[in-house]
């Protein structure tokens, strides 16, 4: 026995060292990543990179700016600047695709690619074609303008707005004055003056005092609630294709089977669907003429009574319910 414990002792010692000579996983680097496995962010970018480039593709073009700047966002690479920039292009906001294109550019030096280089070129030589120049003259200095809800210059300018081509909304404020409100089309390529007139108020005008004009206010609740009307009748209709065929299909197997309980369970399917779909239609035509209504307060057609709307579409749904059965 004596004569077998050094070697013994020698295995014991020996066998955990070859065995983690023996070790073939990735080995660790000192900060404690596994080497040759990507980082939790740097992946989610480039998920986000290849999702936009495939919403792009199929023209989803909202979602792919979405992705793009949430990419751009977990890491600020030049590459990801030219995808937003040809994105914000086919989106139709031709102002912020320049200004992109432009940044990417300067960023990117002379390591542009050969192809971004002249997709580039060709997109900021159509852009001027959708941008049009625009100057605010006003009497009063220091008078705020406001474009699409947003502030975008002190009068007087220095130098004309450029614009997207395409219908605006202008309000012009200064202390002590009435607004003034427009809505304008701004044709791509050209350049605009409009002279501003502001009338003399009681009340000087606050600078968080912006509102939209009454019958934009008024155009919106209407679309607001014809979107909704459509959206519960697109429930009731889905519903009732749903349930209408699988109560027919159902009373129809069980006919035969003189199984009463199966069959009125169809039945009762069947019937349910049917006051589904008639139940769908007065609060789709009705939804949709709230929508049409919206449109046309919009452009500024003010005499629009709500009650011949909405009394039509609870009498609407007991016609259809009373026709049904």
């Amino acid at each position: 026995m004596k004569t077998h414990l050094p070697v013994l002792l020698f295995l014991c010692i020996a066998a955990p060292s070859q065995a983690l000579g023996q070790y073939s996983g990735p080995a660790l680097a000192p900060e404690g990543w596994v080497i040759g496995v990507m980082p939790a962010a740097e992946k989610e970018r480039e998920i986000r990179i290849e999702n936009g480039l495939l919403f792009l593709e199929l023209g989803f073009y909202k979602s792919a700016l979405r992705e793009f700047r949430a990419a751009y966002k977990l890491k600020p690479l030049v590459d990801i600047r030219f995808h937003v920039g040809r994105t914000l292009y086919l989106l139709q906001r031709f102002v912020e695709a320049e200004s992109e294109l432009r940044a990417y550019l300067s960023a990117a030096g002379k390591d542009v690619p050969l192809g971004n280089k002249l997709e580039v070129k060709t997109i900021l030589a159509d852009i001027p074609n959708h941008v049009g120049l625009v100057t605010f003259q006003c009497e009063v200095d220091g008078a705020r303008v406001f474009v699409d809800t947003r502030r975008t210059a002190t009068l007087p300018m220095s130098q004309p707005l450029r614009l997207d081509a395409g219908i605006h909304l202008i309000e012009v404020l200064a202390d002590g004055f009435e607004s003034s409100f427009k809505k304008v089309r701004i044709p791509g390529g050209e350049q605009l003056t409009f002279k501003i007139v502001l009338a003399e108020s009681a009340e000087p005008t606050a600078e968080a005092s912006f509102t939209l004009p009454t019958h934009l206010i008024m155009a919106g609740k209407y679309k607001e609630m014809g979107n909704g009307l459509v959206l519960a009748g697109g429930l009731l209709l889905g519903g009732g294709l749903g349930l209408a065929p699988v109560g027919a299909m159902i009373a129809n197997m069980n006919a035969a089977n003189d199984r009463d309980k199966a069959r009125r369970t169809g039945y009762t399917f069947l019937i349910i669907g049917g006051v589904l779909l008639l139940s769908s239609l007065p609060l789709l035509i009705t939804g949709t003429r709230l929508k049409l209504q919206g449109f046309a307060i919009e452009n500024e057609h003010h005499e629009v009574s709500l009650a011949p709307y909405m009394t039509g579409i609870p009498g609407g749904a007991m016609a259809g319910v009373g026709g049904f059965f």
